[in-house]
């Protein structure tokens, strides 16, 4: 949020680059650091944002400059949540 602390004129496709920046930045903290503190060797991202070539880039740019562990966007990623869904109400939960 302090990113935009001392915005006076933006364009709305600034403020939503912003947005995009930010959100991309703090996944890939979050993803690069959990799987350090984890021991995975993988990171794989799912969820519809994938789909969005400026999000993979500073995502995947984010994750680099903090870890060398390499990531991973299956095809179809955007359906992940879906599979996961119908594959918990399957079990019951």
């Amino acid at each position: 949020a302090s990113h935009f602390g001392k915005i006076k004129d933006a364009s709305n496709e600034d403020l939503a680059l912003g947005l995009m920046n930010m959100a991309a930045q703090s996944i890939g903290t979050l993803a690069a650091f959990g799987a350090k503190a984890s021991g995975h060797k993988e990171i794989i991202l799912t969820g519809r944002l994938t789909k969005s070539k400026l999000f993979q880039d500073i995502i995947q740019q984010r994750i680099a400059n903090l870890s060398k562990i390499p990531v991973t966007i299956p095809k179809k990623a955007e359906y992940a949540t879906a599979v996961g869904a119908v594959i918990g109400a399957s079990l019951g939960l």
